[in-house]
Formats: structure tokens, sequence, C-alpha cells
């Protein structure tokens, strides 16, 4: 039997991990934006005084900001973190409550961070590229 005190800790730990990696993907998704947004803004501004090479270097770094956060697939990777942290909140709920067995809290925390790997957002490139490996084989 797994000490209930034990197990607490351990869901603690998870949705403290989830917690830091919710607030890391939502910085890393609304920074990049809105940097992208002023960047565009002033590309715009900078365009119409008739600084071209200026405004062009401007709208690079803005397309830049956002390429790297669609590409990083942060907001997904924000959604997936919400929704795991939110099912250890759950099961810290369901132990304390005594709505189930020690054993029952850890076969679900099991399954959750088994699914937590393959639920990770890939990139679209990467899901053409191993759409591609499959093909090969």
């Amino acid at each position: 039997m797994i000490p209930q005190d034990t197990l607490l800790k351990e869901i603690e730990g998870q949705t403290a991990f989830h917690r830091t990696w919710q607030l890391i993907c939502m910085l890393g998704y609304v920074l990049p934006a809105i940097a992208g947004t002023i960047a565009a803004t002033v590309a715009a501004v900078v365009a119409a005084l008739g600084h071209s090479i200026e405004a062009a270097w401007i709208s690079t770094i803005c397309a830049s900001l956002l390429a790297v956060e669609k590409t990083l697939a942060l907001r997904e990777k924000w959604r997936l973190h919400a929704a795991i942290r939110a099912e250890f909140e759950v099961l810290k709920l369901e132990l304390c409550c005594n709505q189930g067995t020690p054993e029952q809290i850890t076969a679900r925390m099991a399954s959750l961070l088994r699914g937590y790997a393959a639920k990770l957002p890939v990139t679209p490139r990467e899901q053409e590229h191993h759409a591609e490996e499959r093909a090969d084989v």
C-alpha cells in the first residue's frame, strides 16, 4: 500500500511541474506575439516614412518572432499542461476527500504520465517528416 502523504507529495510535485511549464509556454507564446505585433506596426510606420531598408529589417524581426512561436507550438503545449495540471488537481482533491484508494489514484497518475509524451504537440513540419518516414516503410 502506498502511503497517502507520499502520493500527495507526488501529485503536488506533478502539479507544480505542469504549472511551471504552463507559465513558460504562455510567456513563450504571448511575448513573441506582442513583440511581433509591435514590430509589424513599427515596420508599417517606418515604411510610410520612406525608410524601406529599415522597414524590411523590422519586418524580418516580426516574421522571425512569430515563426518561433508557431514552430514551437507553444499555445498547444500551454493547453496540454493546463489540462494535465487540472487532472492532477482533481486527483489531489479525490485523494484528500477519500474518493478513491491510493492504488486507483496511482493507476490514474500512471496513465496521465504515460499519455503526456504522446500528447505533446508536434509542429506540422515534423508531422510531415514522420509521415514521410512511415511511407518509406
